[in-house]
């Protein structure tokens, strides 16, 4: 919060910087669109398609302007027509001056010391909960598989230990 309070206090412009940053880089994008005037401060855009852009209830087809607040690209073009200050047309909370209201009081931490002590109460550690898995449950559980290992049988030496592909022993007649 003191970083940001500090910070500010240097910004001159009437737009954070961040925010002036976009609207620059937006008015580059807007300057190559087609635009025609409707009536007063209706206009039609077209870009790709037709936009609708209204300045008197800072509206556009596009709904960029009334979900973010910024001017889209559509707006900045009709903006620009009418030889206004752009800066009228963005929502007050990208200003400078709201932002260093909302950073100049500062917040205190809360003191624990009025807290009542829970020194009698145990911490109860519950399960995890688990969710059900899909499909039908097992009736029958699935046994080690330790107990059905077998001994390996020789069919030519019939000795314990190796099978019939490494048996090194010497059949006597």
């Amino acid at each position: 919060m003191y970083k940001r309070r500090e910070n500010s206090m240097k910004w001159e412009t009437h737009l954070c910087p961040e925010i002036h940053k976009k609207i620059e880089k937006t008015i580059e994008e807007s300057r190559c669109l087609v635009i025609g005037r409707s009536d007063g401060d209706i206009f039609e855009v077209v870009d790709k398609q037709g936009n609708h852009v209204d300045l008197r209830n800072r509206t556009c087809s596009c709904r960029r302007w009334e979900v973010y607040g910024l001017p889209c690209n559509h707006a900045c073009c009709a903006i620009l027509q009418t030889d206004v200050n752009i800066h009228r047309y963005v929502e007050g909370y990208y200003t400078v001056a709201l932002y260093k209201e909302a950073y100049e009081s500062p917040i205190f931490p809360v003191p624990d010391h009025d807290k009542p002590m829970d020194a009698g109460r145990h911490l109860r550690i519950h399960p995890p909960i688990s969710k059900k898995r899909p499909g039908r449950s097992r009736k029958r559980r699935i046994e080690s598989q330790a107990f059905g290992v077998r001994d390996l049988h020789c069919s030519r030496c019939h000795k314990v230990g190796h099978n019939r592909a490494t048996c090194n022993e010497v059949i006597a007649d």
